[in-house]
Parts: structure tokens; C-alpha cells; sequence
């Protein structure tokens, strides 16, 4: 039903909101695998505002701690930019 949809779509919703603020707090006190996961919530605006900016903070700051797969990113969400200009 309707009812039972949107009450799936909530609560997927306020976990995706929940994890994110998750993501945030292990990014903030250093995990790097978590400053990728977070950082590509905010790129896509998922469980968070999206932003750009603070998207490659965190990839640069995963990146300094040899999370290659970041680096990959933050090049990629560049080139998106300059594609988008």
C-alpha cells in the first residue's frame, strides 16, 4: 500500500540520515576509510546537504592519509566540475 511505502521510504530515509552523522563522527576523529564514505554522501547530497567543497575536504584529508581510492575520487568529482563549467 501506499501507507506501507512511504513508511519504508521514511525510515530508509532517517537511517541514511543517521549513518551519515555516523560517518561524520569517525571522519572528525580520523577514520579515513569513513571520510570516503562520508565524503561521497556529500558529493551525491545523500542523508546530508550536499556540498561540493566539503566533499573534497574530506577526500583530501583521506587522501593525506593513503586512502588511494580517494584521491581517485576527489580527481573524478574535479573533472565533473570542469565538465560542468
Amino acid at each position: 500500500t501506499f501507507a506501507a511505502r512511504t513508511a519504508v521510504r521514511t525510515a530508509t530515509e532517517a537511517a541514511t540520515v543517521e549513518a551519515a552523522g555516523w560517518l561524520e563522527k569517525a571522519s572528525k576523529a580520523g577514520d579515513g576509510q569513513a571520510m570516503v564514505e562520508y565524503a561521497q554522501l556529500l558529493a551525491l547530497g545523500v542523508g546530508v546537504p550536499a556540498s561540493r567543497e566539503d566533499a573534497l575536504y574530506w577526500l583530501d584529508q583521506a587522501a593525506e592519509k593513503g586512502i588511494e581510492r580517494a584521491g581517485r575520487l576527489s580527481n573524478s568529482l574535479n573533472a565533473e566540475k570542469v565538465e560542468s563549467q
